[in-house]
């Protein structure tokens, strides 16, 4: 049976420091500590935590609660969130109702093996009637071993410990009977970790981008009004001799983390001086350019659009040199929370002098009324929901829309409102046209004027939807399956009225988001919907049909693989399901699908061959100068694709090249990879492409190039067996070589390669032999003579004019094959004279 003996919990005590260290509270040598649960359970409090980070929220205090048993966090925004442990037992040891995220601790007393929560941890306490076998100290479980002494398991104990500091963020880990648990949580000021400004859109905010003052001509325009004026746009009244400024250019800017809120933090202009320039700036969601937004605030893209606003320090007595210095305008960086976090990049150039009243000539243009970056005085269409605006001139201080005459009843009948210069579309305005707005404009000396707009109407747009679980994709070279996308129950949250809508299958389509359409594995054309799935976990079984069907009982889309796009990359994408209604086109619903294109390694389709020693192969070279790579590897899949071998160059030669009509097989350029008649090692990498610009690959290793008849021998055969090669007299003849065949039994003169034999005019791996000339290319050692001569004929060797006496000469042959790589075969001739 098991003997419990202890359940145990560390809390360790916050140090707000940057080496981010912690402590334990107590001893832990004889107590063991009791908490009691007072909120949620474990799962949901971390779950919450977790929720907080996701959403864009950043912790702004932690502390202990009130009892000491727990961890208060506070952010920025909603309430805080307490971690606590149920971790209680018995007192005094004794046995009890421990808590349900206490770890049972026990020694196995027939094995005197530790168990954690019953499960074995291949450790054995040693005995010790003085000593308990297991005790905790500082986060860790420590048993006793033979010398008396506890030693660390590595186990973490259950508790809870935070670390880290307003600085660099915080991490809570958490170990209990569900494992260790552990959540960053980012501060205000570790949570930011780069701001990127646009170098395209870089304008210094000015209409003037230039380090010098500028003239009248140039850089921001500005006024000051000599009567008050009533004035109904957003910037309200106008007051006897003030300053008025005109449009500042902004700026886009890309932050890191894409959840980073900039536009809740407090921003500033610093110049090179030091010196903080009198003006507000604020950060605005980017929907100029439709990037991803919630609410204006949490950017999934990280991206925000700049603006400023001089501050009350700024009159019409210094504006002209508020922002200079020397005579030259001063170059500022972006301040968030007071750290600098970009270059010195801005300028705010305004003109030296106040435009005048005369020179002002400002009269409303619909050609200057823009959406984003769009233009809407074309047929451009505002979509359901709030659009944002903009009047574009450098001589308008301010603006605003309104309804006028009979529009006034067509704007209500539409339920289309303006405000400043926003445009709220309801969706029972979508896809109409005709309502016509009024734009009001006045110039930075009090002239105002105003014109109609006819505006058009597109359908709603969901900004950013539903995000499920990443579904990571391996691509494989042959026998692709299908990508499963697993929705799980985010379609459940519909509504009954918005499922209804849902009645035909082009309601729904699939998108790959930025724009990386092609770059994506598959073209998504041809998807298959399904609310359950074969056994095989790829082919839909139960098939989703809107037109019978309830929309929020689609569980799983695939997507077809089978062929890959030219362009397809590995990496992480979205793919994006649009749900949208039949009657206006609105979008009902929105969810987000996180994809992860992989690849295999190398390994996991090629195994080494025999021919590997370390991290050389050797490679055969054929007569038709070409080495079969594919024996270099095992292999179970069908390959689609060509294997490619990429060589290192040789005095700025290649010495291969690849033949896509030969399989493995691989053209050798004798002229890099052979010397002397001997081939070179050479380093190399396969590489194998699966599609697209989906590449895996070997990693760089040694070819050893071995020639064709490498390790050849001639043998002289009699009777099936190697015989001794002898002459009588000062000529002789060998036979060509016959290979035994049924009663027939081998002989005569053979070449061996690769335990195999051959005649002398064979084909022997490639090189031919029957026309080899070999008249060219033998010799004799010196005790021959200087008269002895060897002839071949269809295999046959002929020797004559061999020197008298008694004696073993060598005949030596020296074939070269065509990738000029030498091979050097002899034959000791015994001659009696």
């Amino acid at each position: 049976m098991n003997k419990k003996f202890l359940s145990a919990v560390l809390f360790g005590a916050l140090m707000v420091s940057s080496t981010g260290t912690f402590v334990s509270c107590k001893d832990y040598d004889d107590d063991i500590d009791e908490i009691n649960a007072t909120l949620n359970d474990l799962k949901s409090q971390i779950a919450a935590l977790q929720t907080k980070v996701d959403n864009g929220d950043y912790v702004t205090g932690v502390s202990k609660t009130a009892d000491g048993k727990g961890m208060t966090f506070t952010f920025s925004k909603g309430s805080p969130v307490t971690v606590t442990l149920d971790v209680k037992d018995g007192e005094a040891g004794t046995p009890g109702a421990p808590g349900k995220d206490a770890q049972q601790v026990t020694v196995d007393e027939k094995t005197g093996e530790l168990k954690i929560d019953g499960k074995g941890t291949g450790i054995f306490p040693a005995k010790d009637a003085a000593k308990a076998p297991v005790k905790a100290e500082n986060g860790y479980w420590y048993t006793l071993n033979e010398k008396g002494e506890y030693e660390n398991t590595n186990i973490p104990v259950s508790g809870i410990t935070v670390t880290g500091s307003e600085l660099t963020g915080y991490t809570l880990t958490v170990y209990s009977t569900d494992g260790e648990k552990v959540i960053k949580l980012p501060t205000a000021a570790s949570s930011l970790t780069s701001v990127e400004v646009e170098a395209s859109s870089l304008a210094y905010f000015t209409n003037y981008a230039s380090s010098s003052i500028s003239n009248d001509n140039g850089g921001i325009k500005w006024g000051v009004v000599s009567k008050a004026i009533d004035w109904k746009g957003p910037k309200g009244n106008i007051a006897k001799d003030q300053l008025l400024v005109g449009q500042i250019s902004t700026q886009k800017v890309k932050v890191l983390p894409a959840t980073y809120l900039l536009g809740e933090q407090t921003l500033s202009l610093v110049a090179t001086d030091g010196s903080v320039a009198p003006v507000t700036v604020t950060a605005t969601a980017n929907t100029q350019d439709n990037a991803e937004h919630t609410g204006g605030r949490a950017i999934k893209t990280g991206d925000w659009v700049l603006s400023i606003t001089p501050n009350s320090a700024v009159s019409g007595d210094n504006i002209g040199s508020a922002f200079t210095s020397d005579n030259k305008n001063l170059k500022y960086a972006l301040a968030v929370n007071s750290n600098i976090m970009t270059d010195y990049v801005f300028v705010i150039d305004t003109q030296t002098n106040e435009e005048s009243d005369l020179n002002s000539a400002i009269t409303a243009n619909i050609k200057n009324l823009y959406l984003g970056d769009k233009n809407i005085s074309s047929t451009h269409k505002l979509k359901v929901g709030e659009n944002t605006l903009t009047y574009k001139d450098a001589m308008v201080y301010d603006s605003y829309l309104s309804f006028e005459g009979t529009n006034i009843a067509l704007a209500k009948t539409l339920g289309v409102t303006v405000n400043g210069m926003t445009v709220k579309v309801p969706a029972t305005a979508a896809n109409t046209n005709g309502l016509q707005v009024t734009i009001h404009v006045i110039d930075i000396t009090g002239k105002a004027t105003s014109q109609l707009q006819t505006l058009h109407f597109g359908t709603s747009e969901i900004s950013s939807g539903d995000v499920i679980a990443e579904t990571v994709y391996k691509v494989m070279p042959s026998d692709r399956k299908n990508i499963v996308i697993k929705l799980g129950d985010v379609l459940a949250s519909m509504s009954d009225i918005d499922a209804e809508k849902v009645k035909n299958m082009n309601q729904l389509s699939i998108a790959v988001k930025d724009n990386k359409t092609t770059e994506f594995i598959a073209a998504i054309t041809t998807p298959s919907y399904g609310k359950t799935l074969k056994d095989n976990g790829v082919d839909i079984k139960d098939s989703y049909n809107a037109v019978n069907d309830d929309v929020r009982d689609l569980k799983y889309i695939t997507i077809p693989t089978t062929n890959i796009q030219s362009g397809a990359k590995a990496g992480k994408y979205t793919l994006v399901l649009t749900i949208k209604d039949t009657k206006d086109g609105n979008e009902i619903k929105k969810v987000e699908m996180p994809v992860s294109i992989t690849l295999p390694a190398f390994t996991e389709i090629f195994e080494k061959s025999a021919a590997w020693n370390d991290n050389v192969v050797s490679m055969y070279l054929n007569n038709n100068k070409m080495a079969d790579f594919t024996t270099a590897y095992k292999y179970d899949v069908n390959l689609t694709s060509k294997m490619n071998v990429e060589f290192t160059k040789i005095n700025n030669k290649v010495p291969a090249t690849w033949n896509a009509q030969n399989n493995g097989n691989i053209t050798i350029d004798p002229t890099v990879a052979v010397t002397n008649g001997v081939a070179k090692d050479v380093e190399a990498e396969t590489s194998l492409t699966i599609g697209g610009k989906l590449v895996i690959k070997s990693g760089k290793y040694t070819v050893h190039f071995i020639a064709p008849l490498n390790g050849a021998a001639l043998k002289l055969y009699k009777d099936n067996a190697a015989i001794e090669a002898t002459v009588t007299g000062d000529n002789g003849s060998f036979e060509a070589y016959t290979p035994a065949a049924g009663n027939v039994k081998a002989k005569g003169l053979a070449i061996n390669v690769k335990s195999k034999d051959y005649a002398l005019n064979a084909n022997v791996n490639g090189v031919d032999l029957s026309n080899y000339n070999y008249a060219a290319n033998y010799s004799f050692d010196a005790k021959a003579g200087n008269k002895a001569t060897a002839t071949f004929i269809n295999g046959k060797l002929n020797v004559n004019g061999l020197a008298a006496g008694t004696y073993t000469t060598t005949l030596t042959i020296t074939i070269i094959d065509d990738n000029n790589i030498k091979t050097i075969v002899t034959l000791p001739i015994k001659v009696n004279n």
